[in-house]
């Protein structure tokens, strides 16, 4: 993004569809803390644009898991507004409202900056680089849009967007048939998800689980090579930074005595120098953070062939 080389796609893609989506990945980190999740929608949910609905979903993935990751007790209520086009463009508008913990007054102004985070204490506690904000913020920017949030101490937040965005044509509809001939494939794959994470834990395993797939979790690298050693899988995605040992060194040692098992490298870094590192240490592909359902299935078909 800093070197201006972001390239935003244009595809018809459907707001309603994304969400949908997200909350289902989501959901069961929600669930796990005891959260209740909605979401609604006004205006016409069959609406379908023209934009970049990867980035789309980057920015709800970014605002729903801090709401879930700084909210202990209550809910969180997903809003998506849709106005019927105008002049060919139809606006679009994304509220996401907490119970959470909030956030002082003074800290709002720095919010979206990069590394910007509010307490250290809660830093350490849930976690976090402090980039998901300061990214979604000129995602949105460079779709045209804004980016904001309402909040105060102890009394939630609602971070919210909105972008107005080309009409578009609802594309046909894939063949159900193959659809599920491809899902029933995976029925019984048996992976190994290498993720310290708890939240990344729920929302991978998750995906995984609706895929038909056999799920056991390392919490770090050195619980994955010993699990690897003891078990027999058909996927490992490895965590490239985790405590104890590092998805890099895990990988390493797990080709001492697995040559052929498929390992692929799941992670936020998506520069070239972080790729060629992973194929170094002798991962088969890379799987970049936050999880895109395609690009899952993608990896899971290379693993059943």
């Amino acid at each position: 993004i800093e070197a201006g080389q972001l390239q935003l796609a244009s595809q018809p893609f459907s707001p309603a569809q994304v969400l949908a989506e997200v909350a289902d990945l989501l959901g069961p980190a929600a669930q796990s803390k005891g959260l209740e999740m909605t979401r609604v929608i006004h205006g016409p949910a069959e609406l379908w644009l023209s934009g970049d609905p990867i980035r789309f979903r980057q920015v709800l993935v970014n605002l729903i898991s801090n709401a879930i990751k700084f909210t202990d007790h209550g809910s969180i209520a997903v809003t998506l507004e849709l106005a019927p086009p105008e002049r060919d463009l139809a606006r679009c508008h994304v509220q996401v409202r907490d119970t959470g913990i909030g956030i002082p007054a003074a800290a709002l102004g720095k919010l979206f900056h990069r590394f910007a985070q509010v307490d250290d204490e809660q830093t350490r506690r849930r976690g976090g680089t402090g980039l998901g904000l300061a990214i979604s913020k000129q995602i949105i920017e460079r779709m045209g849009g804004q980016i904001g949030v309402e909040s105060q101490t102890g009394g939630g937040s609602t971070f919210w967007f909105r972008v107005s965005l080309p009409a578009a044509a609802a594309p046909a509809p894939a063949p159900v048939s193959r659809e599920t001939t491809v899902a029933s494939r995976f029925d019984g794959l048996r992976v190994l998800l290498a993720e310290d994470n708890l939240v990344n834990q729920k929302v991978a395993s998750g995906l995984l689980r609706q895929f038909g797939c056999q799920v056991e979790i390392a919490n770090n690298g050195r619980e994955a090579v010993t699990m690897a050693r003891d078990n027999e899988y058909g996927l490992v995605l490895m965590d490239c930074r985790m405590p104890e040992m590092d998805g890099l060194e895990a990988t390493r040692q797990i080709r001492e005595f697995a040559q052929k098992l498929r390992v692929v490298a799941l992670t936020a870094n998506a520069m070239p120098e972080d790729r060629q590192a992973c194929f170094e240490a002798g991962m088969n592909g890379f799987l970049a953070k936050p999880i895109n359902r395609e690009a899952l299935t993608e990896v899971l078909r290379d693993s059943v062939r």
